[in-house]
């Protein structure tokens, strides 16, 4: 909100009712002059709250944003929240439906003006914290680490039947803070972490069906599926989609990424199970498209809810 302080004295000539010439607010001036001088003293005595100039724009306040499936929570440098099952914890998750196995008070998070700390205070179970591009890091009970020098990550507490809580931060924001280091490979990092509106239907459907198991956990399994898994997955669903085209179409989804958009940490092989000590892509890609919300919370229950 802008505060205005303009001194109209002496601009216009406004006369009492029944008073002199004398008895007016300021000397008669002509409208061109005075719209003049009222544009001139309004830049001049126009100041913010904070009594910074209105003329020079304020920089974006520092902030990290935290979000989960529950609800989005601002963070400045200084402040914190706590999460967990607790209906005390300031951002809740697994409570509907209730996960016993997610602790009452599961950790807090901590903003500073270079990232965001994350304490776990849970003493028996471990956090994970999900990172890209690079593998992510685990938090034992009781331990604390930081964000850097992720922008983005996801914070992962496993719940019953391989169930999956996630918490998404977002530190991109602190790059207005002038005491965050302004590295090349933090601003590198980021590159393709936003949304593609323009992935098609199906790419969106291969996407889910990609990050279900790990997500929310099939037929028991929580690892990364196969192509052949997945056209199990996409058939529950109503879609009907061959392991070899389900195969090509995530790979041609990959240059595509790599080319137009910036996402060149997408590595490995096209095989399910590479030979040679070789690696596959799809858990990299799986978790390209979780942390740049590609495929959401809503839309992965969205699109399991589907099954037949």
């Amino acid at each position: 909100m802008v505060r205005t302080e303009v001194d109209v004295a002496g601009l216009f000539h406004l006369e009492q009712p029944g008073g002199s010439a004398a008895e007016t607010c300021g000397p008669l001036v002509s409208y061109p002059l005075a719209r003049s001088r009222f544009v001139q003293d309004f830049s001049r005595r126009a100041t913010l709250f904070d009594g910074t100039r209105m003329s020079a724009v304020a920089p974006p306040a520092p902030q990290a944003i935290v979000s989960s499936s529950t609800g989005r929570h601002v963070l400045v440098p200084g402040s914190s929240l706590t999460f967990g099952r607790a209906a005390s914890s300031d951002l809740r998750i697994g409570h509907v439906p209730e996960d016993l196995r997610v602790p009452r008070s599961v950790g807090r998070l901590e903003c500073r003006p270079d990232g965001v700390l994350i304490h776990n205070l849970s003493d028996k179970r471990t956090l994970l914290v999900e990172t890209f591009p690079g593998p992510g890091f685990e938090i034992p009970p009781l331990m604390l680490m930081g964000t850097m020098p992720h922008d983005l990550v996801t914070i992962v507490v496993r719940g019953e039947g391989g169930r999956r809580h996630t918490i998404r931060v977002d530190t991109t924001g602190l790059s207005a803070s002038p005491r965050r280091p302004a590295a090349a490979a933090t601003v590198d990092a980021t590159v393709g972490y936003r949304r593609i509106p323009e992935l098609s239907e199906r790419q969106r459907e291969l996407l889910c069906a990609l990050c279900l198991p790990p997500s929310l956990g099939w037929n028991g399994r929580t690892s990364t599926p196969t192509y052949a898994e997945m056209e199990q997955i996409l058939r529950e669903r109503g879609v009907a989609v061959s392991a070899k085209r389900i195969r090509n179409a995530l790979d041609d989804l990959r240059y595509v990424l790599a080319h137009e958009h910036g996402v060149a940490d997408i590595q490995g092989e096209s095989a399910d199970r590479p030979a040679g000590g070789k690696q596959s892509f799809l858990p990299q890609l799986a978790q390209w498209a979780r942390l740049s919300d590609n495929v959401t919370d809503d839309e992965l229950d969205e699109f399991d809810r589907r099954a037949v």
